[in-house]
């Protein structure tokens, strides 16, 4: 059980370490590249590395915040068979 958890502490900090990784990237690498190529007066380029940075940033932390999602909903299905016993009809808000 304690196998169990110290891999979903280590998935958790990676997902964190990538999504922090991916925002920086989007927001200033991405943005000075755009930056330098406004300066440059190369709005083509600006335009499509926004166009293919943003979906790419916007990916990874979707992915992170749907796995978090996920994994929030396992656990709450699995406190909720662990009724101690009682019928699900008498644990009230509990279900």
């Amino acid at each position: 059980m304690a196998d169990e958890s110290k891999i979903k502490s280590q998935r958790s900090a990676v997902r964190i370490r990538v999504t922090y990784l991916a925002a920086i990237f989007v927001f200033f690498g991405s943005g000075a590249i755009i930056a330098y190529a406004l300066w440059k007066g190369d709005t083509t380029l600006a335009k499509e590395t926004f166009n293919v940075v943003l979906p790419i940033g916007t990916g990874v932390v979707t992915y992170w915040f749907a796995g978090r999602s996920a994994e929030k909903v396992a656990e709450g299905s699995n406190s909720s068979t662990k009724d101690e016993g009682k019928d699900k009809a008498d644990q009230g808000d509990n279900q």
